[in-house]
Formats: structure tokens, sequence, C-alpha cells
């Protein structure tokens, strides 16, 4: 009898059990500037030294020779393909928004599903790992982002359309963004990935004289980037806007400080993104209050991020607090983080950065 009862209560807890909904893991999600990621790597050593030789001369874009040297550094060959592809493994983000990538030849590289060398110690995620998108537009420094696979409801896939209005006001290379559905499955996510204006990262946005060429069309992009959050919290799904913003937003800042009169959108970035502060909802930019760890950082950037996450629209509610982290490049051989900006330099001039977030606390 008390072995009947006990297989009975042990069947109540089970069929109990699978009527539950199912917890999900929370999730790494990053951003992650990979520096001139080319869909293919450059050929050999004697290409890479002519590469460097027409950047050091301040060559133009169009007039270098061979093609894959029209960029800018790093210039990498097979192997630094393949060190990528194991910190990508390394760092195992489950969404990562991703900046300076040519195409997707360069995205499969990076995640797998291309192999540049054959080498224990170095290989990338599992093909198939993530799903895949980039932007058809935006020069030679495309956005793309990457999901893993397992996440998506079944069936789905992510819904990628570039944001062109963000690149209208840059004069070189329209750096688009990328506005992504993803299809969880806990529900949507919305996504907006972007790189914005270089060169204005503590300057005033109305700033003049040498800070006006950069400071000037990161002023035009912000409006833009603000109409496609108040669609967003109209819209009443969970978003994220990611990337790489060419931006200190630290509170308090000199170049985020409003005047005693006059209009603070001319000045500040964060007017624009989040009206009631960094830290509150409806608008989360967490990334603004942290700094780099060592090797991550170089004195052009200080140790303030730059690349930011900012959650809206009841994905804010979903942030595990303090879970802001920039990640060192390690060694694919010991797997040691790498401290020495110099040696980090070969891999990018980000470093990822990324938070914890639980779709289920949304």
């Amino acid at each position: 009898m008390r072995t009947f009862v006990r297989c009975w209560l042990l069947f109540i807890v089970a069929v109990h059990s699978a009527t539950l909904p199912a917890q999900e893991t929370p999730l790494r999600v990053a951003t992650w500037n990979v520096a001139w990621l080319t869909n293919e790597p450059v050929e050999n050593m004697a290409v890479v030294k002519a590469c460097e030789a027409q950047n050091s001369a301040d060559v133009p874009f169009e007039e270098r020779e061979p093609v894959v040297c029209q960029q800018g550094r790093p210039f990498r060959m097979a192997g630094a393909f393949a060190n990528l592809a194991a910190n990508a493994r390394h760092f195992d983000f489950d969404i990562v928004a991703l900046q300076e990538v040519q195409g997707l030849g360069a995205m499969r590289y990076l995640f797998g599903d291309l192999k540049a060398v054959k080498s224990i110690g170095k290989e990338g995620p599992p093909p198939g790992t993530y799903a895949l998108a980039v932007n058809p537009e935006g020069g030679r420094q495309r956005v793309g982002i990457a999901v893993r696979a397992a996440l998506l409801a079944p069936g789905k896939t992510l819904v990628a359309t570039p944001y062109t209005e963000l690149g209208a006001p840059l004069d070189r290379d329209k750096r688009s963004g990328l506005d992504v559905m993803i299809p969880l499955k806990s529900g949507p996510l919305r996504v907006m990935v972007v790189h914005l204006k270089s060169g204005c990262q503590r300057s005033p946005l109305d700033s003049t004289g040498k800070d006006e060429p950069a400071c000037g069309p990161l002023s035009k992009q912000a409006p833009i980037l603000k109409r496609w959050i108040d669609l967003r919290k109209a819209e009443g799904v969970p978003f994220m806007v990611m990337g790489d913003f060419n931006r200190v937003l630290t509170p308090g800042s000199s170049h985020e400080q409003c005047p005693a009169q006059g209009a603070c959108d001319r000045r500040a970035l964060l007017p624009w993104l989040d009206a009631n502060g960094v830290d509150t909802a409806p608008i989360l930019i967490p990334t603004a209050l942290v700094e780099h760890g060592i090797g991550c950082f170089t004195q052009a950037h200080g140790a303030n991020l730059i690349d930011h996450l900012i959650l809206g629209g009841g994905a804010e509610s979903g942030y595990v607090a303090g879970s802001v982290k920039s990640h060192n490049y390690v060694d694919p051989k010991t797997m040691e983080p790498i401290l020495d900006k110099k040696k980090t330099g070969l891999y990018s001039d980000h470093c990822p950065v990324s938070i914890v977030w639980s779709p289920e606390r949304r």
C-alpha cells in the first residue's frame, strides 16, 4: 500500500511539474565591435605589409591595392580569424550585436560556420550554433547580429530590416542601423544594432571647430534614434538598442551636462535616449556607469565604455543588476586573459561588453 501511495504521489508531482512554464536560463547579451572584420582573410604577410604601408601613408581607401587593403587595421590572416573565432566560443554569448563586419562571410568565420584554419585549440563555435543576420547596407563597416539558434521559437527565424535613416547624416560609409525582430521562445524581442558616428566621445553635440565634423553628424543621428525608441515604446514590445555608440554616457560628465538655460538636447545625447535617468525604468542604460578593465581601453577612449546596451519596453525588468561585464580577449593556446593593450589591438580596438538578461522576468 505504501509503495502504491508513493508511486501515486510521484506521478502527481511529475504531472504538476510538466504543466509548469519552462524556466529559461538567464542569457548573456552582448555588443562587440570586431574592428574591420573582412569576409576573407588576407592571403599572406606580404599583402599585410602592403596594406599597413598604405594605411600609415593615409592613402584613401578607394585607391589602395589590392582590394583587401581598402579598410583600417587590423589586417588579418587566417590565424587571426581563427583566434577571433576561438574567442567567440570562449565568450559563449547568447545574443550578440556586431559592428564593423564586411558581410555575412565575416560573421560565418567568427561563429564557426566557416573555418579559417584547422587547429586544435582555435575552433570557433560548432557550425549552426547561431542564426545570423547582417545589414546589406553600410559600406565597409556593417552591423549584424548573432542569436543562439536554440533560443528561437520553433519554425521561426530572425527578421532583419536596415534602418537607413540612421546612416543618412554620415558622409562616408553610411552606417545604417539594423532593426531585428528576434522570435525567442519566451516571446519577441526587438533589437536595434547601431554604429554611431565616431570622434565625439567626450565633446558636446553642439561643438564647433575641430570637433564639429564628428559631433555634428552625431547630433543629427540622435533624434533619428529617439524616433525608433519612441515607436517601440508605443508598440509595447520589449526592445534593446545595442552597439558602438562612440560616446561616453556617464551622467554628470562635462559633455553630458546641460546648461542652466537652453535646450539640453542640443548639447547631450542622454536626453534623446533616456529622459528618466540611466538606471531607472522605462529606459535602462546599465553600461553608462561601468568602466573597462585592464587591457580593454586606450587613452583615446579612456576607461569609460562607449559600447552600450539600452533596454526598454519591459526588457529592462529582465536585466540582472550588476551584470555588466567588459570581456578581455584570451590567448587561444593558454586561455589566459590578454592584459597587454597592444596585443588586445590585434583582436580589436574594442572589447565585447555584455549583460545578463532573464527573458522570463520581463
